[in-house]
């Protein structure tokens, strides 16, 4: 039973006592409803059930109403939930049980009757405000989002069940009074619940659901209702009409009903099962019908189908009432009243099921400040003042002379014209409000401002100056040996700047960093460092002192033109490095033949000091020199960073020789990225220029980085392109969901279903990077916050948004991938616009491996490859083996793992076509294969890449970027009590992944340092690294994955995403560590 009811309401086990609560306060409130409320009607019905009578019940409810939610709003702040929930609670018991006990004693007293009609609809919105109210306090908005559709399950169970057995009940009551009393008993319940869930339970606030506002608005400024008096007015006079209909609806069935019904039993009866057929159809129409009526319609015609259904009733009632008569003599009663019977059926449904929920969503274009405000407003007090109103008016026209019942159907024909204008005006100051919305967030008018400098100081460009200066002081060490491996430039900045000295725990290793580097810039840090104006010890002074003095000798007596010229043609390295550090202090054109032959030199770290000459002096006539080292494994890095800090000048360079014939991808990437580096208006048009490359991969790289940039658009050209290029994308992410459905779920498929998820992402990630270059920026970080919430009204909000946005010409294949839609419908709707076969669930993963991989990352298509190898019986093996081909190692690895396990004779075969080195390569890592588990195979860049997804450094990153890494790490066995390498050898360089085992850093006594399965070990990426001294060495047998610093380097290089993702990963774990030996000590 237990866990049924869970999945009803889709919670969770731990979950389960608040939920049991809270169904138990439902269920006992359903029966309360139902019965309390058949008696109570059933009574006033019969004994008042006249045109004179119900008009000033209604008064009187809208009177009472109007205290009870007034006093019920204002108390909460007051003396807060518990509080007023206990006491609400009782004088709630006091009032029904007064009620009940005097129709019991007091026989069908008129007074009675007449109070318990006027205080029920009040009493129903507060146990209704109760119930939702104890609901948003006792989960949190994550869980509450998840349970809201189900949680009230057990009071619609309830009540339906209850309404269904009055017939029944009544049977074994001696009157009708009974009845009220079974409704107090139930009310009994519900206090005890609610006592139990206030005792038992911490309760917290109510999250508030931010969906819109200007993050740069001023925050001192207060919203206020009034503000939007016009917009919150239209709201106020449409639930006013919808509230004024809906009475003259009720007053029409009160005074018909007992004309037919004269038995008291007979009216009971009937009253029960209609009611439960009002939450019957309700519920149906919730369920089925809601999402398709607004998906049809749309939001404003939507809302006038109420009216439109109305009018329908109105004139059938109208012309038979006036044709045949509407009293109990006509023949044509009982069609009279079946059409006004009808009317409230349909009336009642659809206010719940339709009307309520499509109204909540013209509040969120009003400010989040004043939102529930005005809702609580208008779904409280309008509608009650909307109650005493329409009172009032049925008083007024009741003395009409010679008034009938058919006079309602006229009102209800004038309140339903204001209702359609009012729906109409309510609409189009909807949509004027989103685009004031739209237009406040706007970051248009900024982009247009800025022009020649709007690229410039971009996240691109400073991700790491602005880790660094925001960077707390304990992970600065960390930031700092990363920054000296992927931008040397801002390296040599950070120890020139005499406030940064400030940022080191360790100064002694930034003096020796400034040494080792010959930093002639930093001479004046140094001075005042030495002066003591870092009140530092005073070894560090003199240190300080002795090193700026040993710079200033340098360049009075070394820099020379003999002296540099001497020394860069000295067959010893060390001799030519100290040449090009030399002119780092000065720059002459005479030097650029010296530059130039040392850019080539033979030895690494000669070229990687003349290319930050290069970069330091802004030598752009050095540009064709480094934009060679580019395609040179090892220099591509250096030669990047240098090209960037060149600058615009060199801009035109670069795009000669990004179309040279023969030019790599890699090397036409690096290009891309200095493009967008550089951030001149220039090199962002040659950026801009290269969205129209051929290659995807090229100009999805210029998309990205670009979007980064805030490039927008202008040109009719480009514009038309990404329109193009948005819609492939939404082709393609069409595609991708229709996948999830024909993959079939097994252990085999579960990688595959995370992967295919994380593509979809990835596709609705590309679409808002082509947008923010077609529409505005701001307005779509709006739309796709509110998206991301993935709540039904935020979404709702979302696409409300994107349809005032985006031009009509694409809404047709944007839309529908952000509706609040099911998978299903979802691939309905795109299949009348995209053509897609469909597959069975194992001719689908031969479709996803043989997918064009412009179009579907390799991982995925790996994952795939993962699945089928499962299948024999399915497997391809032509296709496997033209795997064996693919210039992507993890592609022809799992072919070759898949055609060992399954297929060893095909491969035998296909070897002699393979390259030499490939095959040796192949058959060396297959050697060991025996089945496809991927744990057997810890060598394949499967494998590491699925290990390293374990890894909280890497959190975050994608398949593909994973795969990167893996194709650049191997594994390395350690023996128990070897060395690795010595702690300051781990310092200059080495990453390493522990897979298996355990490793050791000191001299082996207390203070070793120990790092277990996957823990990662680099100087800039573990938080302990400052500590390590003596050797690392195996504790035990260990397995290390250890990957190769220069290509790791050069992929953070290029991948800013990486970058931003590994540090944020980095810093966690330090916070984590730290947090870690605090609870020890």
């Amino acid at each position: 039973m237990k866990k049924l009811l869970l999945n009803m309401v889709g919670g969770l086990p731990s979950e389960w006592a608040r939920i049991a609560a809270l169904l138990t306060l439902g269920f006992f409130t359903g029966i309360f409803m139902a019965s309390y409320s058949v008696s109570i009607n059933t009574l006033f019905i019969s004994q008042f059930g006249n045109e004179n009578d119900f008009p000033l019940a209604l008064v009187t409810q809208g009177i009472l109403g109007i205290i009870f939610t007034i006093l019920f709003s204002r108390l909460q702040n007051i003396i807060g939930f518990r509080k007023l929930v206990y006491y609400t609670s009782i004088i709630i018991l006091l009032i029904v049980g007064s009620i009940a006990t005097s129709l019991l004693i007091l026989e069908k007293n008129d007074i009675v009757v007449f109070l318990g009609f006027a205080t029920l609809g009040p009493i129903a919105s507060i146990s209704l405000l109760i119930f939702w109210g104890a609901f948003g306090r006792l989960f949190n908005f994550t869980q509450s989002k998840r349970l809201s559709g189900g949680i009230d399950t057990g009071q619609a169970v309830a009540t339906i069940l209850a309404f269904f057995s009055v017939p029944l009940v009544q049977q074994l009551l001696p009157s009708l009074e009974y009845l009220s009393l079974i409704g107090v008993l139930s009310y009994v319940g519900c206090f005890f619940s609610i006592v139990y869930i206030l005792r038992k339970f911490k309760m917290h606030s109510a999250e508030a659901l931010t969906l819109g506002g200007n993050s740069n608005e001023d925050k001192t400024k207060r919203v206020k209702l009034r503000d939007y008096k016009s917009y919150f007015f239209v709201i106020s006079i449409f639930v006013m009409c919808s509230s004024f209909s809906a009475a003259f609806v009720d007053y029409s069935f009160v005074t018909v009903t007992p004309q037919y019904f004269l038995e008291e039993q007979e009216l009971a009866n009937f009253l029960a099962f209609f009611e439960a057929f009002v939450i019957i159809v309700s519920f149906l129409v919730q369920t089925f019908l809601n999402d398709r009526i607004l998906e049809v319609y749309g939001l404003q015609y939507s809302l006038m189908l109420l009216p439109g259904i109305l009018v329908f009733f109105c004139v059938i009632d109208l012309v038979i009432g006036s044709l045949f008569g509407h009293d109990q003599s006509s023949n044509a009663f009982l069609m009279f009243f079946l059409i006004i019977s009808m009317s409230k059926l349909v009336t009642d449904a659809l206010r719940d099921s339709l009307e309520n929920p499509t109204v909540k969503i013209f509040f969120f274009p009003l400010p989040s400040e004043i939102r529930y405000e005005a809702q609580t407003l208008v779904e409280g007090t309008v509608a009650q003042f909307s109650t005493l109103g329409a009172g009032i008016l049925m008083i007024g026209i009741s003395k009409l002379n010679s008034y009938n019942i058919l006079y309602n159907n006229f009102v209800i024909f004038a309140i339903v014209g204001v209702w359609v204008f009012v729906t109409f005006k309510m609409y189009n100051q909807y949509r004027i409000s989103l685009q004031n919305l739209l237009s406040a967030n706007s970051t248009e008018l900024d982009y247009h401002d800025s022009v020649g400098h709007r690229f410039k100081n971009n996240k691109i460009q400073n991700l790491l100056q602005m880790r660094w200066n925001s960077v707390p002081q304990k992970v600065a060490p960390l930031l700092f040996k990363l920054i000296e491996r992927l931008d040397i430039f801002l390296y040599r900045n950070i120890l020139s700047d005499e406030g940064n000295l400030l940022r080191f725990i360790n100064k002694r290793e930034a003096l020796m960093k400034i040494k080792e580097y010959s930093i002639y810039e930093s001479i004046p840090a140094l001075d005042n460092f030495s002066n003591g104006s870092f009140d530092d010890d005073d070894i560090l002074l003199v240190v300080a002192k002795n090193l700026s003095e040993e710079l200033n000798a340098e360049i009075t007596l070394e820099i020379n033109d003999e002296n540099i010229l001497y020394l860069s043609k000295s067959s010893t390295p060390s001799d030519r490095i100290r040449a090009a550090r030399l002119m780092f202090n000065e720059y002459k054109e005479s030097y650029d033949g010296i530059i130039s032959r040392l850019i080539r030199d033979y030895n690494y770290q000669v070229r990687v000091e003349a290319m930050g000459l290069v970069g330091h002096h802004k030598i752009s006539t050095m540009i064709p020199a480094l934009v060679e080292r580019l395609s040179i494994k090892g220099d591509e890095r250096i030669a990047l960073s240098a090209i960037i800090a060149v600058g615009e000048s060199g801009a035109k360079i670069l795009e000669t020789a990004f179309h040279k014939n023969g030019q790599v991808q890699q090397t036409k990437r690096l290009i891309l990225q200095a493009y967008a580096k550089i951030g001149s208006e220039e090199s962002v048009q040659l950026l801009a220029d290269k969205i129209t490359s051929p290659e995807r991969k090229i100009s999805y790289e210029a998309l990205s980085l670009l979007s980064e940039l805030g490039w927008n658009a202008e040109d009719e050209y480009s514009q038309l392109f990404l329109k193009e290029a948005l819609k492939r994308e939404a082709n393609n992410c069409y595609w991708n969901i229709a996948t999830t459905l024909e993959i079939g779920d097994s252990k085999e498929t579960t990688l595959l279903h995370r992967a295919i998820q994380s593509e979809i992402l990835d596709n609705y990630n590309q679409m808002f990077l082509i947008m923010n270059m077609l529409y505005d920026r701001g307005s779509l970080n709006l739309i796709r916050k509110n998206h991301e919430l993935g709540t039904a009204d935020s979404i709702g909000y979302a696409v409300e948004l994107l349809d005032v946005l985006i031009d009509e010409d694409i809404k047709a294949y944007v839309l529908p991938l952000f509706e609040d839609i099911g998978v299903e419908d979802r691939i309905k709707k795109l299949s009348e616009l995209f053509y897609r076969e469909q597959y069975s669930s194992e001719y689908v993963l031969v479709r996803l491996i043989t997918r064009d991989p412009n179009w579907l990352s390799s991982w995925v298509r790996a994952c795939a490859l993962y699945a089928i190898s499962y299948k024999p019986a399915i497997i391809n093996s032509e296709i496997i083996v033209g795997l064996l081909f693919d210039s992507e190692l993890l592609m022809s690895e799992m072919a070759a793992w898949i055609l060992t396990v399954n297929f060893p004779e095909l491969l035998e075969e296909a070897y002699p076509r393979l390259s030499q080195s490939k095959e040796a390569d192949i058959r060396d890592k297959m050697r060991s294969i025996e089945n496809m588990k991927w744990t057997n195979a810890p060598h394949l860049v499967f494998s590491k890449a699925l290990y390293y997804s374990n890894l909280s450094e890497f959190h975050g990153l994608s398949g593909n970027e994973l795969v990167e890494i893996a194709s650049i790490s191997s594994i390395r066995f350690v023996e128990a009590g070897k060395k690795l390498g010595t702690a300051e050898e781990l310092k200059r360089s080495g990453l390493f992944v522990v897979k298996e085992g355990e490793l050791g850093i000191g001299e082996g006594d207390e203070h070793t340092i120990l790092y277990k399965k996957r823990s990662l070990l680099g100087t800039y990426i573990s938080p302990q690294s400052d500590a390590w001294i003596g050797d690392c060495y195996a504790i035990e047998d260990t397995s290390l994955y250890e990957i190769d610093e220069e290509s790791f380097f050069l992929l953070m290089t290029t991948d800013m995403h990486m970058v931003e993702l590994i540090m944020n990963n980095v810093r966690r774990s330090f916070r984590t560590s730290i947090n870690l030996q605090k609870v020890a000590l």
